[in-house]
């Protein structure tokens, strides 16, 4: 059974929230200069641009409700991980969530890394 903290693995969840939320932040520069000129006369361009502004904002805001809510955790709870792990589909996201994964496991990419798919 793959015991974690429940302290450890809210903050790891955290991290990875913040770290979306980066990477959301990162795309929007480049999104918005591609409708600047082409903004859909319906304003659907716009309405996807502050759907995307808005996910931002819950991805920090989720993330900062976790950061406080293992502030006043007891570092003792324990919670077994195996199944919510095995509904992951990114390897590289089960490994950082997986007990006991190393610290530099869990550090932010420095680099965007895999496939694209661009339509």
């Amino acid at each position: 059974m793959p015991a974690e903290s429940l302290v450890i693995l809210l903050s790891k969840i955290q991290a990875e929230l913040s770290e979306i939320a980066g990477l959301m932040k990162a795309i929007e520069p480049v999104i918005e200069g591609g409708t600047a000129s082409t903004l859909s006369v319906d304003g659907s361009d716009v309405e996807a641009m502050q759907g995307l502004d808005l996910a931002i904002q819950k991805a920090h805001g989720l993330a900062d409700f976790l950061a406080e809510l293992c502030a006043g955790m007891p570092q003792d709870w324990l919670i077994d991980v195996t199944t919510a792990l095995n509904v992951l589909k990114l390897t590289e996201l089960q490994n950082r969530l997986h007990p006991g994964a190393s610290q530099e496991a869990n550090e932010p990419l420095a680099k965007a890394v895999g496939d694209v798919d661009l339509f």
